[in-house]
């Protein structure tokens, strides 16, 4: 099978680069060492209604292009590029993007020796931190719209319901995370909630492939799959990430979950 061999390919491509650059790891072993002291939050919060419910392209041949030889002076962001083309590789193929998380997923495991997708169990209550700001996110209500929205600067623990979410995994390894069944999304280009109930279909803009920050052992991008290339991000200040920042894997794009 063609997915087969790109996943083999893609997983011997990060071995090498992980080897050959080991200053790419960010492997943390102790939860929460990344993150900030929290602040007293002064937004605008929403009281929650009532507690959470529960509930083809044609394949192209694989080239297999020779794997990157060792040198003194192989540079990190060498290797950065070398990940992402790997990653425009998987792309190209159906199923690629699914492929090459889940290489990335067994590479990082072996190497942090913890799987940082440990709580995305089906029926999980979650919370979402942000490595940027530090704090959950969370659902609030706009001061200026009236309408929900979402925000990165929430509290921790039972006390903060706006901040906890569901999970939902998909037959085929996708995430849908809900609050209430207000969905965190991204929706032409932003980060948004959007309201739905029991008796409808998720929303499509809501679907996300979750990858492992490569190396590390708790930190994790969530990926739009209706929108492949956009990820979920929040600034130091909590505010979403809007393009072209959306459209970048870095510390505003990851995040570490608790229970």
């Amino acid at each position: 099978m063609v997915n087969d061999r790109l996943r083999q390919y893609i997983e011997r491509m990060l071995s090498v680069i992980i080897e050959n650059s080991p200053q790419l790891l960010e492997v943390t072993m102790n939860a929460g060492a990344n993150i900030v002291p929290m602040k007293p939050s002064t937004n605008h919060r929403i009281e929650p209604s009532n507690e959470i419910k529960t509930s083809s392209l044609p394949l192209e041949p694989v080239i297999e292009e020779p794997l990157p030889t060792p040198t003194p002076k192989k540079q990190t962001n060498d290797n950065k590029k070398a990940v992402e083309k790997a990653y425009n590789l998987a792309s190209k193929v159906e199923g690629g993007r699914d492929y090459f998380t889940s290489a990335t997923h067994t590479v990082s495991s072996l190497v942090a020796g913890k799987n940082p997708r440990v709580y995305l169990k089906p029926g999980n209550v979650i919370q979402i931190i942000s490595r940027s700001s530090g704090r959950t996110i969370q659902i609030v209500v706009s001061q200026t719209t009236n309408q929900l929205i979402c925000d990165a600067i929430g509290g921790t623990g039972a006390y903060y319901p706006n901040a906890h979410w569901l999970v939902v995994c998909t037959k085929n390894g996708h995430y849908y995370f809900h609050n209430n069944y207000n969905y965190l999304a991204i929706k032409d280009g932003e980060i948004v909630i959007i309201p739905s109930s029991i008796n409808e279909k998720s929303p499509v803009e809501a679907e996300f492939l979750v990858q492992d920050v490569l190396g590390s052992a708790q930190a994790i991008y969530f990926e739009s799959v209706h929108m492949p290339g956009y990820f979920l991000g929040f600034n130091e200040d909590g505010n979403p990430s809007n393009a072209p920042k959306i459209q970048r894997k870095d510390r505003s794009s990851q995040f570490e979950t608790h229970i």
